[in-house]
């Protein structure tokens, strides 16, 4: 593992150089995160050092898109066996070719824990809004028994993202039977293979989010897959020492973004989110859970591109053009 001096002066040298957004070449199409040029055949997606909570871009955190890149790339070699996917190179540490798919309309969150939105809801009423019925005495934290679905909506930037109940996803003409039963499949799969992988690496995948798209006559998953953006995970030692006492376990995810939202303003309203400031103290501690997840997950030290990411595209867009 990288020491931590290591991580947090790495860390600082790329403050002031976060991709926040690429704009030239303009992108075709701009994320949340993600800046995505259409190559005719192909995508390209460059994954920005942008950071998001609550549906909305709060600011840049240093080396983000690169250690995202690498956690889903590490995925994307681990899981070929279970669901095609659209992954086809790597050009640059924060940059995917991608197969052109035409992305379903429905999220898939699979939790294993109560955590995040779902533990904050009514105890009583807690995943009516999914279909499910969850026992309210179930402390926070908490394993379910078996993995759940919370399938949502797939919101525009800005927009929030509706809860779904596998009937209304039917009915409504978002996905055929046919289609959620192979989309329900892949998640489910997906999380259980994760969850095994990341308990070999001391980890807890808590929850996390998968997208589909079709390619032809097949469902495959686009989009990142078990990154600490679209996931949460708990340390396992930490995780067990915690829940005894009914505190909340360390959290190495996106997770300590929302809960420092949370604290600073009490809630997040949009109009409290616009006046949040992202701290460099924040970014950078975000960026150092980042950077010690990569690792955790892929069990290999994570090697920092050099400062200049989007000078470094702007070079590779020249290339493919000449």
């Amino acid at each position: 593992m990288t020491p931590i001096e290591t991580i947090k002066s790495t860390i600082k040298e790329h403050l002031n150089s976060a991709l926040f957004c690429m704009e030239t070449p303009p992108p075709t199409f701009r994320g949340k995160v993600r800046d995505i040029y259409d190559l005719k055949e192909r995508l390209l997606i460059i994954t920005s050092d942008r950071v998001s909570a609550f549906d909305r871009v709060l600011g840049s955190v240093p080396l983000k898109g690169a250690l995202l890149c690498e956690q889903a790339y590490w995925w994307f070699n681990q899981l070929k066996h279970i669901c095609p996917t659209h992954f086809i190179e790597r050009p640059d540490p924060q940059a995917f070719i991608v197969k052109k798919a035409t992305p379903l309309k429905v999220e898939v969150i699979v939790r294993g824990f109560l955590a995040g939105s779902l533990m904050r809801q009514e105890k009583s009423t807690r995943g009516q809004e999914y279909g499910l019925t969850i026992d309210p005495s179930m402390k926070d934290y908490e394993r379910f028994d078996e993995p759940i679905l919370t399938p949502t909506t797939k919101g525009e930037v800005g927009e929030k993202d509706c809860a779904l109940t596998p009937d209304q996803i039917i009915s409504s003409g978002l996905l055929s039977s046919t289609q959620w039963q192979q989309v329900a499949e892949y998640a489910l799969a997906l999380f259980k293979f994760g969850s095994k992988k990341m308990q070999e690496h001391g980890l807890y995948l808590v929850d996390t989010k998968y997208e589909f798209g079709v390619l032809g006559d097949d469902i495959i998953l686009i989009d990142e897959i078990h990154t600490s953006d679209s996931s949460r995970f708990f340390v396992i030692d930490d995780y067990k020492k915690k829940i005894v006492h009914n505190s909340t376990p360390m959290m190495l995810d996106k997770e300590f973004l929302r809960q420092n939202i949370l604290s600073t303003l009490g809630t997040h309203t949009a109009e409290q989110l616009e006046d949040y400031k992202l701290s460099d103290d924040v970014r950078t501690e975000l960026a150092a859970r980042y950077w010690y997840l990569t690792e955790q997950i892929t069990g290999l030290d994570f090697i920092a591109p050099p400062v200049g990411a989007a000078e470094r595209l702007r070079d590779w867009f020249k290339k493919i053009k000449s």
